[in-house]
């Protein structure tokens, strides 16, 4: 199943708007796995969000920095950042340009 960007709405949440392409709504996955891109436009940590789940970014454009519990990582175009299950984390914006991320939550444990 083929999925477009440009045909799935937009969710804002926690600092940013993400819009989920592959999830039980678009394709009906069965463990909770979902793939997807998000645009972060703050340029200070929103609140921190969690996941039962892991989480996987992917920069490919733009750069920011990414609080992952209490730790700050940079991050640029052509970066990944992984995320434990159950772990705080942020994400902003600190250059001029969008930061744009694929990410990916791993599902069911």
């Amino acid at each position: 199943m083929k999925i477009s960007e440009n045909a799935v709405d937009k969710i804002e949440s926690f600092g940013h708007w993400g819009k989920p392409l592959v999830w039980k709504n678009t394709v009906g996955t069965n463990t909770g796995f979902e793939m997807g891109v998000s645009e972060y436009q703050c340029t200070e940590f929103p609140q921190t969000k969690m996941h039962a789940c892991e989480e996987a970014l992917y920069f490919v454009c733009g750069t920011g920095s990414v609080l992952i519990g209490e730790t700050v990582v940079d991050v640029k175009a052509g970066d990944a950042v992984y995320i434990p299950s159950n772990t705080p984390h942020a994400v902003r914006r600190t250059g001029n340009e969008i930061l744009k991320a694929v990410y990916a939550h791993s599902g069911q444990q």
